[in-house]
């Protein structure tokens, strides 16, 4: 994997066993790659090497602070038809301008991990764009169990946040570039808080906010260079068997650390604010990851989901019910 960024230091954090040599100013033999880094890199000293990684990556491009949100940059690039490869990695320390679904801000803090992601996968006729939301919450998931201390302590809540103790630690998102016979291309944007819980108000969606290391028996085992090495490996596998053509085993896996199940729930759209759609127990997730919910006989492919509404308050959830 080739590696470019403005701060060996910085990006020693990830990798401790980063190579020795990094060559200053380098030519970028991939036109594509080099736009990438100028979008984020700016007119900073670049420095360049190469690193052992999983099969899957091929150019990683981090920034100590991203100037703008590297999930956005990827898209754009892509939807320029500039011919990104496969396996291409971003990765910040702090950055501005990013967001979570429908442009709401993330929090962002030094000491967590803000990674995008793009892939190429064969196209296959049929395939669902939920499958790339799932590719990347399955994939934090794996690298939270393999977190000593952290064994099955996480799961998904519908559509696109990794809790601990219903607490958010993780949140994702996920852009499909489509041609007629199939997905040519995804983008997944993934913000997993490891070594810092950030400030943020608690809303009726996210009551609660957490880290990895709050939730470790001993927090001096959590890093973000051991939490990225296990998500880059569980987001190999688990692409590799998308790519392969498993869409059905990742959405199952999926369906298998949800939360949700079993549990009141309101839903809520993005039009409606905090005033819920739908209320109920969800009885389980469809094909294609949509909300089933007791007394619904329609069911819920988007929105914004609250947990347990009876104990949020009637001043944060409304009561309507249609």
């Amino acid at each position: 994997m080739l590696i470019y960024t403005d701060n060996v230091e910085f990006i020693s954090q990830f990798f401790p066993s980063r190579p020795a040599d990094w060559a200053t100013s380098p030519s970028i033999p991939n036109k594509a790659v080099g736009r990438l880094v100028e979008r984020l890199l700016g007119d900073r000293t670049v420095y360049a090497s190469e690193a052992p990684s999983a099969a899957s990556w091929t150019h990683l491009v981090a920034a100590e602070t991203a100037p703008r949100s590297q999930y956005d940059v990827l898209v754009s690039l892509g939807q320029q038809g500039t011919g990104l490869p496969d396996g291409v990695l971003c990765l910040a320390g702090t950055g501005h301008g990013f967001h979570g679904f429908h442009a709401r801000p993330w929090s962002v803090s030094a000491g967590n991990i803000h990674l995008s992601v793009r892939v190429t996968p064969p196209p296959r006729a049929g395939r669902p764009p939920v499958c790339f939301i799932a590719l990347a919450a399955v994939s934090v998931v794996d690298a939270i169990d393999a977190t000593p201390g952290l064994e099955r302590q996480a799961g998904i809540k519908w559509v696109n946040d990794i809790l601990i103790e219903d607490a958010k630690v993780c949140g994702i998102l996920a852009h499909t570039e489509g041609l007629t016979r199939g997905i040519s291309a995804a983008v997944m944007g993934i913000g997993l808080n490891v070594e810092t819980t950030p400030t943020v108000p608690p809303t009726p969606f996210v009551p609660r906010v957490g880290s990895l290391r709050e939730f470790m028996p001993d927090p001096a085992g959590c890093s973000v260079g051991r939490a990225l090495a296990a998500l880059l490996a569980a987001l190999d596998r688990n692409y590799q068997r998308l790519a392969s053509g498993d869409d059905a085993g990742v959405l199952r896996r999926y369906r298998d650390r949800s939360i949700v199940v079993g549990r009141e729930v309101a839903v809520c759209s993005e039009q409606s604010g905090s005033n819920p759609v739908a209320r109920g127990r969800v009885i389980g997730l469809g094909e294609h990851l949509e909300l089933l919910i007791e007394g619904h006989e329609r069911p819920f492919f988007s929105g914004r989901l609250v947990l347990d509404p009876a104990n949020a308050g009637p001043d944060t959830i409304g009561n309507s019910t249609a």
